[in-house]
């Protein structure tokens, strides 16, 4: 109420700094109304800016609440002596039952309900849990999996584990075999193209000398899809 209260001494003081012009002249500016007309103006401004920094704070408080519900993760407990955190999964199969398990449902409708091409946002943040707390880097049972199948960068096994498991929601064929041949090649011609990249060379002309072209990300993106009839 104080609020709106303000905002009407405002308006009153507004109507009031019109009047004292009617006769065409400025009013002294050392008068001690316009001096308390200024000074009750800059207090409903701060005010109103405090009220509004309130308000963001306040909105900035509940999205963080509602991100940390939503990303809460829940992984089973570690087995005895496993040197682990958390539950390391044996195989893929596994991996699904305890994602199911410890992800919130929220999130589990929201990958089952978006594009397989989407699952590359959670690299970062689901993806990264991944590889650090199922051992991905430190010689897991998961991990061990993963090098039978002959995939060894922990990058790729949890993009395996996230794409796969959009897939076993929506009931579809997991591919795995696929998906393994798909990053084997990608490790098979990323050499090849960085090889080839070395031999180009192009004419620096302020030195008269030649030197080795920069990568450019585009154009390599384009030659991995050309490489590996991804296009």
């Amino acid at each position: 109420m104080k609020f709106f209260w303000w905002i009407g001494l405002f308006h009153n003081g507004h109507g009031f700094s019109r009047e004292l012009q009617k006769d065409g002249k400025m009013p002294d500016r050392k008068s001690p109304l316009l001096f308390f007309e200024r000074r009750r103006i800059a207090l409903v401004f701060i005010l109103m800016i405090i009220f509004f920094i309130f308000v963001i704070l306040r909105l900035y408080q509940y999205q963080a609440a509602y991100s940390e519900r939503y990303y809460k993760l829940s992984p089973s407990p570690p087995e005895k002596d496993s040197g682990f955190e958390v539950y390391i999964p044996r195989d893929l199969e596994d991996c699904f039952a305890e994602l199911k398990k410890m992800l919130p449902k929220k999130l589990i409708k929201k990958i089952k309900d978006g594009k397989e091409s989407d699952m590359i946002q959670y690299h970062l943040n689901l993806g990264m849990w991944v590889r650090n707390n199922w051992g991905l880097w430190k010689g897991s049972r998961l991990k061990s999996y993963f090098e039978k199948l002959g995939i060894h960068h922990p990058d790729d096994m949890s993009g395996i584990i996230l794409d796969s498991f959009y897939r076993h929601l929506n009931n579809e064929n997991i591919g795995l075999s696929g998906q393994v041949k798909f990053y084997q090649e990608y490790w098979e011609v990323i050499p090849k193209i960085f090889g080839k990249r070395k031999k180009e060379k192009v004419f620096k002309e302020d030195k008269l000398e030649y030197k080795e072209v920069e990568i450019d990300v585009n154009s390599l993106i384009r030659d991995l899809s050309s490489e590996m009839n991804t296009e």
